[in-house]
């Protein structure tokens, strides 16, 4: 977070600090062959700050996402998708069986795209949720998240959220999930979709 990200700062400028002097002080002693005490307590206080700061940089990357692909990309569907056809008109909307679903063990995820909609079909408690695959913070692939009850989170930055409601429960995702409702029809369990979206 914030506090991490300011010690990341300040101990960059101490160590640019640190060496700006240490240069200083070895310019002064260019024509004495001995190596001094001085310098190299410089050097090595400087190597272990840099250490400490690219542990905090990582933490900022790694747990927080910051500066990781901040433009909004299009996601390739992964390998094991599931792509569906055939859908059984509705009044409103086509709704699309997904007959793999009812096969879904406890806390298992289904990848399922549909007419370019890709979407996580998940079982918790014995009760089926439809949400878009990726998350709404750097779009880490929430079908290969964890459960925590009836949240999900993702495990490329830890955002967690709602599969009940799609909202956030915890960052640094900041926008809610998109949930699709899952129905039974004519004993098939499936999703029904808006009609604007076509089934290939």
């Amino acid at each position: 977070g914030k506090r991490t990200a300011t010690a990341h700062l300040i101990l960059n400028l101490i160590v640019v600090g640190l060496y700006g002097i240490n240069l200083g002080v070895r310019s002064s002693m260019l024509s004495d062959p001995r190596i001094r005490t001085g310098p190299f307590v410089l050097s090595l206080v400087g190597i272990c700050l840099l250490c400490a700061s690219g542990y905090l940089g990582g933490r900022l990357v790694y747990d927080d996402g910051i500066g990781v692909g901040r433009h909004k990309r299009h996601m390739p569907p992964p390998r094991d998708t599931i792509h569906l056809t055939a859908p059984i008109p509705g009044a409103d909307s086509v709704f699309v069986p997904i007959m793999a679903a009812q096969q879904l063990r406890e806390r298992e995820t289904l990848r399922v795209e549909i007419g370019g909609q890709i979407m996580t079909i998940a079982k918790i408690e014995n009760q089926l949720f439809a949400f878009q695959e990726f998350c709404t913070h750097r779009f880490g692939p929430l079908s290969e998240g964890k459960f925590e009850g009836f949240n999900v989170q993702c495990p490329w930055h830890n955002s967690c959220f709602d599969v009940r409601t799609g909202k956030v429960t915890n960052g640094p995702a900041k926008v809610d999930l998109k949930i699709l409702k899952v129905e039974m029809r004519e004993g098939k369990v499936g999703v029904p979709l808006p009609r604007q979206i076509k089934s290939t």
